[in-house]
């Protein structure tokens, strides 16, 4: 195969990614990030307001409420790297359950962490089971008679 061929195919291969909408690899938060974003997001947990909140704010959100009902901040799971891959689960949670509205997916993060101060759960709240489909499966059943 000529030099030519070659970059053409590459070429092709790159089109073709762009086309199908392959992502691009994401860079991982940084320890400053992380912390930048848990101090916005206790700024929108004092003023109430979730309207300009990102995945990484409810992510800081549920570590707030972790370390306020266990007494233990998640210090493992706000790591650079556990933080990035709980940014993506939550903006998935947030885009496919709720619409991409950051009001409703608060709400869903206090409900939980409610249910769990009232001792409904049998093991600990992590990120993985906060941001989990069966997660929001209960929410919606334990909330869906309050909307009609």
């Amino acid at each position: 195969m000529t030099r030519r061929a070659a970059s053409s195919l590459e070429m092709s291969a790159l089109e073709l990614a762009a086309q199908v909408g392959v992502a691009k690899p994401r860079a991982r938060a940084s320890k400053r990030s992380v912390e930048r974003i848990a101090a916005e997001a206790a700024e929108m947990l004092k003023s109430g307001d979730w309207s300009k909140a990102r995945p990484g704010h409810l992510v800081a959100f549920w570590a707030s409420c972790h370390e306020h009902v266990y007494g233990v901040r998640p210090e493992e799971d706000l790591a650079p790297a556990q933080f990035s891959k709980a940014c993506l689960r939550a903006a998935k949670v947030l885009r496919e359950s709720f619409g991409g509205d950051p009001a409703k997916a608060v709400a869903f993060v206090s409900w939980t962490w409610a249910r769990e101060r009232g001792g409904k759960m049998s093991r600990r709240i992590g990120w993985a089971l906060q941001f989990s489909a069966a997660m929001v499966g209960d929410f919606r059943v334990a909330t869906a008679g309050r909307t009609r």
